[in-house]
């Protein structure tokens, strides 16, 4: 709920600032329009990341034990999930390299093009090709990979050993917000190509922080007590 009154007083923020800084030249459709929705994208792509990545969080899975019932049977389970979280990563991060060079190749072409009118389909392009990868592979990617975690801490418990547990705990907490940043460097670009106002976009950016250092703190406290909610 924090999370949708935050998105909602931005959106409102924003509205206000921008209906004040309207300028009477930019009254045709093909001017407004483009502007607008340059906005709205601003607003809507890092905070519904930022909302799915906190809902998913939310519902985290604790240690899962596994219901094999022999040695073997641990074993090989183990095995097989460790090897295919390991080539899951391998392929997130080189995905991610591949979609994040062409969004960038995109922009870099927009750059090319005049008037900055006519870079408007390019940079909603490469924002598109981004987000796409950034939800429907890397989020998804993601939720499996804690699953697949979740599995092998559990089997960890009952075999005695400590691998994926102790890691767990280790982990970096600033780690999974640098897709979403990779995300707003490449917003940000296309605002100064298309020569909007880059202020309406800056605005955007302390409430991720302030999500961000929230959930820092959350996370904190749920690795000193485990039984902590997350909410």
């Amino acid at each position: 709920m924090e999370a949708i009154g935050l998105v909602l007083f931005t959106l409102l923020g924003l509205s206000a600032y921008y209906a004040g800084t309207f300028s009477p030249f930019q009254t045709s459709f093909r001017v407004w329009f483009p502007n607008y929705v340059a906005i709205g994208l601003a607003v809507v792509l890092p905070f519904s990341y930022v909302i799915v990545f906190f809902w998913s969080e939310r519902r985290t899975i604790s240690a899962s034990p596994s219901p094999s019932g022999t040695w073997n049977d641990f074993r090989q389970e183990y095995e097989t999930l460790n090897k295919s979280v390991a080539t899951r990563e391998n392929s997130l991060l080189v995905s991610g390299s591949i979609f994040v060079t062409a969004s960038t190749v995109l922009l870099s072409q927009a750059a090319l093009v005049i008037p900055p009118s006519g870079r408007t389909p390019i940079i909603f392009g490469s924002w598109a090709l981004y987000s796409i990868w950034l939800f429907l592979f890397q989020h998804t990617a993601g939720k499996l990979t804690d699953a697949t975690y979740s599995r092998l801490r559990g089997i960890e418990g009952q075999i005695g050993i400590e691998v994926h547990s102790y890691l767990y705990d280790q982990r970096n907490p600033w780690r999974p917000w640098i897709w979403l940043w990779l995300l707003n460097a490449l917003m940000m670009v296309g605002f100064m190509l298309l020569e909007y106002d880059l202020a309406v976009f800056l605005v955007t950016l302390p409430p991720q922080g302030g999500f961000m250092i929230y959930r820092h703190h959350k996370l904190l406290m749920r690795r000193k007590n485990p039984s902590a909610s997350l909410s």
